[in-house]
């Protein structure tokens, strides 16, 4: 199944039609998949976090492309106006094709797993449990578009994106929150 092992990393099966990038990777222990969610390290105190949209290595430098979720503070004053008070584990999936909504980062930048849960009612978004729900790290029903500058329901993500976005049924059996 691996393709690259060391210690602390392992590559998982490739991607179909791809000689460097990868569905799956072992790091410190801990599988990641493609669309998982994790911490990233941040010069700042909080880590970021990111849905993981791409595995691969290049040069044998191992690379993740991370799609960004924005916390409600981190987003312009004119978006947020209306979200005081607001659940503190909610967040905002970066949407549009400007700079910062996705980037590229060192697999070694990964902090950790985390548990992100879409709760959008929304027909193509299988449905979280309550249980599933709570024992979220972060939830989110709604995404910032970054070339607008506003907030949009999940609903209006194409529909090839919102199928990398939309919980999958493999993280809807998650049971509390991530280690």
């Amino acid at each position: 199944m691996a393709s690259s092992s060391t210690g602390e990393f392992e590559w998982g099966g490739k991607v179909q039609g791809s000689d460097s990038s990868y569905e799956q990777m072992r790091y410190r222990g801990t599988w990641y998949a493609l669309y998982d969610c994790v911490h990233i390290r941040s010069d700042g105190e909080e880590p970021h976090v990111g849905k993981i949209m791409r595995m691969y290595e290049e040069n044998g430098t191992r690379w993740v492309r991370v799609r960004w979720f924005m916390k409600g503070h981190e987003l312009p004053f004119l978006v947020t106006k209306d979200l005081s008070g607001k659940n503190k584990k909610e967040l905002y999936i970066g949407q549009g094709s400007v700079k910062g909504v996705e980037n590229v980062n060192r697999v070694e930048t990964i902090v950790r797993k985390v548990s992100v849960v879409c709760t959008a009612r929304c027909s193509r978004n299988p449905q979280p449990s309550q249980q599933i729900v709570d024992g979220a790290d972060y939830i989110f029903n709604k995404a910032y578009d970054a070339q607008e500058r506003k907030l949009v329901k999940m609903d209006r993500i194409e529909k090839g994106l919102a199928s990398k976005l939309f919980n999958q049924e493999r993280h809807l059996k998650m049971e509390g929150p991530s280690p």
